[in-house]
């Protein structure tokens, strides 16, 4: 950070004349000066303070005064940079920030003295980019806050004003930026006075203001001093327009431009936060908060809270005082930002800028009072010094542990100051601080304690003015290991047979433990989760634990021998519905058996049996297209010999399918359905706490929507929810609406809520569906659209839906008016076909290009779609069926798995999903890929001339054109065309599609001949002609 200065400088302009002709300076090392007696410099002609980019002439002697006290003439030596470096020369051009020092020596009495004059050299506070621009320094400003004092800045179109020194907005306090008056917002001020007052204007009792548009935005830039790439622009938009006035938003990195409304009107129709009570609407990109009337001879600022974000517009009366302020961004509110989050400040410390654009004049004019806490005289004095050391962060700090003889590398550190030079120095040192310190040997980044005791790491940074900033670390080096893990061992294990290993205590002096366990055998591993894993082929296992604190990482194994089982075991358990319909058809649940006898499990047979309503298993024949025939339950066994799964009675509903429909019976919960012509009604049955509404088909997230209503008359809850249950791993994701006072918001998983405009209660549809490209619930409701991220879900899950009123206190109901693509109404036939959903990751390729075409997603919200009801089928460019690496053609092959397929032919191929449901309805995914050619042709003479090869002919000859040879890749020949051309020596054509020529004038000449094939891919072939008279 910056300081002013407070040693006297010699003349206000703070630069010397120069004395003679300027010379080069020559660069000494430090040997260069005698190791001499010190003295001081009594007098000299040097300033105290000098500006970046002076060129000063040192003087050639000066007085010095000696340790016993006389004064004696010294002679000019050298001067003494930053950055160590010594220069000759008397004249000098400044070109860094710092202290410098102009060296003086002389010789009495056979000694030698050397004396150093200190002076520093600082940046201008402000620059600005061209010579048509121009600061000044005035005590006569328009706005009156800090007496009128300060810089009047005229800054052309185009150009830009910057503030050097830094302005520190840490510390998490509202912070004042700038301070200023600018003539292009007066013009706004203006014309709204003559808005006023039109009036008396138009009776002549008052004069009309001159209204000039000086520029239509205006910006303030903070960029952040050790990352440029950081930065935060406060814009004022002043529109041109009647009835439009001046506006405040801002820019951030990561962002785009927002401007929140205080209260604003809804005929705007903004999206609206509240924030702390107040309304405001979010403006995206234009406008923002309405400022015109701070615009009329008013001073106005900006003020940002660094740590929360919050950034705000206040103006002032012509006394100073405060007259109005509005918020009009928070960089930390995904609610303003749609969820993009402003990355942060590196520390707080900022350059400022300002610019203008939309330029409608040459220059437009600011009255600045105020940049951070520089105000009058301070805005142009450039005497300061840097007197605040660097910010050393050491990352990862803390206390650390290492045992005696363990290399301990040096932790990673970064200085922070803005005018810092050199790189951090890292030093070690033992017993520091006492006067038994003593220094460690560091080498390559690292060093090794050789005895227990406490060490430490003291990093050293230093800036330009001669200010050094350290922190230090500490590392105990003790007699054991830091980290210990206590572990009991198993000493048996079966194939096929769950394995439980015990417990283990992992502690370490470095704090948190983390441990990672897997079990190997041979080139297989299994990953050990919940502390058990099945092992599944027969041999000896190591059982590895991989533990690691914030310093190392550690690792401890142990073997333990797996026996063969005798009996077969299911490693894959099936996994069922909650509820199966009468009469459709399902693909039973996989599951698989192995037999564990050697190096490798072997996959074993195994039969499914199936029991309806409480009756004797029956084996089951086609478990891919398997016909629910009961009446209440359904029970399934899976068995391979002794090895057995058995489900629990699931219950079967009838929901009238192949006959008429009762929609309603999907869904089941205390609740009475009344179907309509648009939806179907579901009146809770309950009047008090929570009652689950629950739809019994699994559903797909791939393709999964549902659109709803809450009758405001049966609205009788605090909050309801949709509650999605992946079918396999049961992780809800719970979409949670409620309401605060009249504000409406939507939550997903307990997390940040998000905002509603439309009230979550009444007749207004609104649906909720999973995007699988953004990986989000997306909520859309009244032309809004909220999106609600989360991790964890494949495009193949399977999920439960359910829909949740919550404290429930009279009548409540939910009306579903569709579940995907299927509307719920009292229609009693099943029209719509199944959704169906792929990965695809190429649309055009080359020749050769190999693929993946991915297993499919089918869901119906009616009905099941069984594995030979989905299927693939891949057209190539010449009609057939496109056969697939394994030998499948791909002509309505099972779509339940990947194929790796090659794309041999140009053109297009067809690639279609088909999927149908229990009535027959067809749905269909097509998408095609299409392999274009985009290897030229080629041609050659046949005698092998080429650019560089000249034909002697004469004029009024006729040639032929030489021989050529034609090929392509696909094209065949007679389907290539070729283009002949006769160019003159300076490129004009004067022939062409020609296969004899004659030349009539003497001269040079270049015959080229082109082939296109038939995707436009050319190329050709030339040769050089010299033409002379007969």
């Amino acid at each position: 950070m910056t300081k002013k200065h407070t040693a006297k400088i010699a003349g206000l302009t703070l630069a010397v004349a120069l004395l003679g002709a300027s010379v080069p300076a020559a660069v000494l090392t430090s040997s260069a000066i005698v190791r001499a007696e010190t003295a001081t410099v009594e007098t000299a002609e040097i300033n105290d303070y000098y500006f970046v980019g002076d060129e000063i002439e040192i003087p050639a002697t000066a007085e010095i005064k000696l340790a016993d006290g006389q004064i004696k003439t010294g002679n000019y030596e050298a001067t003494l940079t930053p950055d160590g470096k010594f220069l000759s020369g008397k004249t000098t051009e400044l070109v860094e920030t710092g202290e410098y020092f102009a060296v003086y020596s002389l010789t009495e009495n056979g000694k030698k003295y050397s004396a150093k004059k200190p002076f520093v050299v600082t940046e201008k506070k402000w620059s600005v980019g061209s010579t048509a621009s121009g600061v000044e320094y005035t005590d006569k400003l328009t706005a009156n806050r800090y007496g009128g004092k300060g810089l009047k800045l005229t800054l052309a179109a185009g150009d830009k004003f910057t503030f050097s020194s830094p302005i520190d907005l840490s510390g998490g306090n509202l912070t004042d930026v700038i301070t200023m008056y600018s003539t292009a917002m007066q013009a706004k001020g203006d014309a709204a006075w003559n808005n006023n007052n039109k009036t008396a204007i138009n009776n002549g009792t008052l004069q009309a203001r001159n209204v000039v548009y000086e520029a239509g935005i205006i910006e303030v830039t903070l960029t952040d001093c050790y990352d440029p790439s950081i930065s935060v622009s406060l814009v004022n938009f002043i529109s041109t327009l009647n009835g439009e006035g001046a506006y405040a938003r801002t820019r951030a990195t990561g962002q785009g431009e927002f401007g929140l409304y205080e209260n604003c009107p809804p005929k705007f129709g903004k999206k609206e936060i509240v924030i702390d009570g107040t309304p405001y609407g979010v403006y995206v990109g234009d406008f923002g908060m309405s400022v015109t009337g701070s615009a009329d001879k008013k001073a106005i600022s900006w003020s940002i809270n660094a740590e929360s974000g919050d950034i705000y517009y206040n103006w002032y009366n012509g006394g100073g005082k405060k007259a109005g302020g509005h918020l009009i961004n928070q960089l930390y509110n995904e609610e303003v930002s749609g969820g993009a989050i402003f990355p942060g400040f590196t520390t707080g410390e900022v350059y400022l800028s300002i610019t203008a654009s939309e330029n409608y004049t040459a220059s437009t004019t600011f009255h600045i009072e105020s940049i951070g806490d520089y105000t009058g005289e301070r805005l142009v004095d450039g005497r300061y010094e840097d007197e605040i050391a660097p910010t050393v962060v050491i990352d990862k700090e803390g206390e650390y542990f290492v045992k005696v003889g363990d290399e301990f590398e040096l932790l990673p550190a970064t200085a922070y100051d803005p005018n810092s030079v050199g790189d951090i120095t890292k030093k070690v040192y033992f017993n520091y601080g006492s006067n038994m310190q003593s220094s460690v040997l560091v080498k390559n980044n690292r060093f090794i304690p050789e005895t227990v005791g406490r060490y430490v790491i003291e990093y050293t940074a230093k800036d330009s003015f001669g200010n050094v900033g350290r922190a230090t670390v500490s590392v105990n080096a003790v007699a054991k290991a830091p980290a210990t893990l206590t572990v009991e061992k198993t000493d048996e294990m079966k194939a096929g047979v769950r394995t439980e290993l015990p417990e283990y205590v992992a502690e370490s002096l470095n704090g948190e433990v983390t441990v990672e366990i897997t079990a190997e055998c041979g080139d297989k591993i299994f990953n050990v989760e919940d502390g058990s894993f099945i092992p599944t082929a027969v041999g000896e296992y190591v059982i590895r634990y991989v533990y690691k604190d914030k310093l190392k990482t550690y690792e401890y194994s142990y073997t333990v021998n797996c026996a063969a089982n005798e009996e077969k075991a299911f490693i894959t358990e099936p996994v069922f519905d909650d509820c199966y319909i009468k009469g459709l058809a399902y693909t039973l649940p996989v599951a698989k058996a192995y037999e564990f006898k050697g190096a490798e499990p072997k996959l074993y047979a195994h039969d499914i049996y199936v029991s309806f309503d409480g009756g004797n298993f029956v084996k089951v024949t086609d478990p891919d297209s398997f016909t629910i025939s009961g009446n209440s339950t359904v029970q399934f066994k899976y068995v391979a010999e002794t090895a057995e799964i058995l489900s629990d009675e699931i219950k079967i509903t009838d929901v009238g399918y192949g006959s008429a429909i009762d929609l309603a019976k999907y869904f089941v919960g205390d609740f009475t359905a009344n179907k309509d012509y648009s939806y179907i009604g579901f009146a809770s049955d309950a009047r008090s706490g929570d009652n689950d509404l629950t739809f019994i088909n699994p559903l797909a997230y791939s393709v999964f929507s549902l659109s709803w209503t809450i009758p405001a008359d049966k609205a009788n809850i605090s909050a309801y929810s949709v509650i999605l249950t992946d079918k396999r791993s049961g992780k809800e994701n719970v979409i949670k609406f409620y309401k605060v006072g009249s504000r409406n918001y939507v939550s997903l998983n307990g997390g940040d809520a998000k905002t509603l405009r439309e009230d979550i209660y009444g007749d207004t549809s609104r649906e909720l569906s999973f995007d699988v490209g953004s990986g989000a619930f997306v909520y859309a409701c009244s032309g809004q659209t909220v999106t609600l991220p989360v991790s964890g879900i494949s495009a193949s899950s399977e999920l439960l839906l359910k829909i949740r009123l919550e404290g429930i206190c009279g009548d409540a109901a939910v009306n579903v008016s569709s579940v995907q693509n299927q509307l719920m109404s009292r229609n009693t036939t099943d029209d719509a076909e199944p959704l169906v959903y792929a990965r695809r990751d190429i649309g055009s390729a080359g020749i050769g290009t190999k693929d993946i075409i991915y297993a499919a997603v089918a869901s119906d919200a009616l009905s099941p779609v069984t594995k030979d009801n989905l299927t693939v089928t891949i057209r190539t460019p010449g009609g057939n069926y496109l056969t697939a690496k394994d030998g499948t053609v791909l002509n309505n092959a099972p779509a339940d798995k990947d194929y790796e397929v090659e794309y041999s032919e140009y053109g297009v191929y067809v690639i279609r999903y088909i999927a149908k449901d229990a009535s027959g309805n067809a749905g269909r995914q097509p998408y095609m890929v299409e392999i274009a050619d985009d290897v030229a042709p080629t041609i050659k003479f046949k005698d092998g001339s080429d650019k560089e090869t000249v034909q002697k002919i004469k004029v009024g000859y006729k040639y032929k054109v030489k021989t050529y040879t034609v090929a392509d890749n696909y094209s065949k020949t007679d389907k290539l065309t070729v283009v002949t051309y006769l160019y003159t020596a300076d490129g004009v054509i004067i022939n062409q599609n020609f296969e004899e020529f004659t030349i009539t004038e003497a001269g040079d000449y270049e015959v080229y001949v082109y082939v296109i094939d038939e995707a436009g891919n050319y190329a050709y072939a030339s040769y050089k002609l010299g033409a002379t008279e007969k």
